[in-house]
């Protein structure tokens, strides 16, 4: 048997904080981005910002879709397409805070 759960949504009109039941089949239309626990624990990392971690953990979602597409140079090493202008759209900055 499945249980229900809450999640926190905002509703549009007026920006209240509502909690709507979220039910376990439903979790397949979400996905997460995956950043590793070694950014936040590693005390040669602690000067990273929050925003650079977060941007990390995009870069690796890309990987997958790099592999998919069999985006490897010649050295056999898997790179990623994601523009300065990509980054600041998805982190909501400017390019000084995206560089």
């Amino acid at each position: 048997m499945f249980s229900t759960f809450s999640v926190p949504s905002v509703s549009e009109g007026g920006g209240s904080l509502q909690f709507d039941s979220f039910y376990p089949k439903q979790a397949d239309q979400y996905a997460f981005y995956c950043i590793p626990r070694r950014l936040f624990t590693d005390s040669n990392l602690k000067e990273l910002t929050v925003e650079a971690k977060i941007l990390y953990g995009l870069m690796l979602d890309f990987v997958s879709l790099s592999l998919k597409n069999m985006w490897i140079d010649k050295k056999r090493r898997v790179y990623i397409i994601f523009t300065l202008k990509e980054v600041m759209g998805t982190l909501n900055c400017g390019d000084k805070k995206a560089t």
